[in-house]
């Protein structure tokens, strides 16, 4: 079977807590995609320490001292290798390909330059503490053809169904909501703007060994509307198409909030998949 993404790429600069990591391997394992962590060294940081009257604050002597650009870039070498080795002993035991990369420069630039077709990005919630690279991230995201997921608050998994919203008999997102839903043994609610797609959603579905689909219409794909039409549904991850939601990644990642659910955005997915 070939596959849409390659990787679920997430920003360690503020890495996620064990439980959150695992959880995200996990889904990228539904996804059949790798575990992507990314740490940039802002270069802005290193310009900052050449300047002869910048100064560092030291614990824990409360000191004030001349910043040394040699021993900033030191510091953010050995933190970039020390959360690539807890990177990869959070997931010893998780059986996901994983990659690491840890690039220099300006952030939303390094970041667009990573955010192809093949990649999924991890939005941490704004509440969160990882909240700074949400918004490192939300600039390079306006720019650039990546899908995104956006996490809710406190992110655990949980029982639920997979839900997806899809357009009609082409969408190339439906094989992939249709494996995510049979890799996680999850029901699958299916959302049709196309209500005559229903029989061929039906025949994907069991050839993906969905174990049970329910396929809904919705005329509008307005976060009111999902709201409305999810009413009564306990998700695990919704799945819908970046364009053909009325609203943007701050409305979806309202979204995932108020559903205490991670939203999926597809970007458009036209382009040849991976084999």
């Amino acid at each position: 079977m070939t596959r849409l993404f390659r990787r679920l790429v997430l920003d360690m600069g503020d890495a996620p807590d064990v439980a959150t990591l695992r959880a995200l391997a996990g889904l990228a394992a539904a996804l059949g995609v790798d575990l992507h962590g990314v740490f940039i060294e802002d270069e802005a940081v290193l310009a900052l320490a050449q300047l002869p009257f910048a100064r560092q604050y030291r614990l824990p002597t409360g000191e004030w001292r001349p910043m040394d650009a040699a021993s900033v870039a030191a510091e953010l070498r050995d933190a970039a290798a020390h959360t690539q080795r807890w990177m990869a002993q959070a997931l010893a035991d998780v059986g996901i390909g994983q990659g690491f990369e840890c690039l220099r420069g300006d952030p939303v630039t390094c970041m667009a330059g990573i955010c192809h077709t093949d990649s999924i990005v991890v939005l941490p919630p704004p509440q969160a503490v990882a909240g700074q690279a949400r918004q490192r991230w939300q600039p390079a995201l306006e720019i650039t053809p990546a899908s995104v997921l956006l996490l809710p608050p406190r992110f655990k998994p949980r029982d639920g169904v997979v839900a997806a919203v899809l357009d009609g008999l082409d969408d190339p997102g439906l094989a992939l909501a249709c494996r995510v839903a049979a890799a996680l043994g999850a029901d699958m609610v299916l959302f049709l703007t196309e209500p005559a797609s229903a029989v061929h959603a039906e025949q994907v579905a069991r050839t993906a060994g969905v174990a049970r689909l329910v396929t809904r219409p919705l005329a509008g794909v307005t976060p009111a509307a999902l709201l409305a039409a999810l009413a009564g549904v306990r998700e695990r991850l919704l799945i819908l198409a970046r364009d053909r939601f009325s609203g943007d990644l701050a409305q979806a990642g309202a979204l995932a909030e108020t559903l205490g659910a991670p939203v999926l955005v597809l970007a458009s997915l036209t382009a040849a998949p991976i084999a």
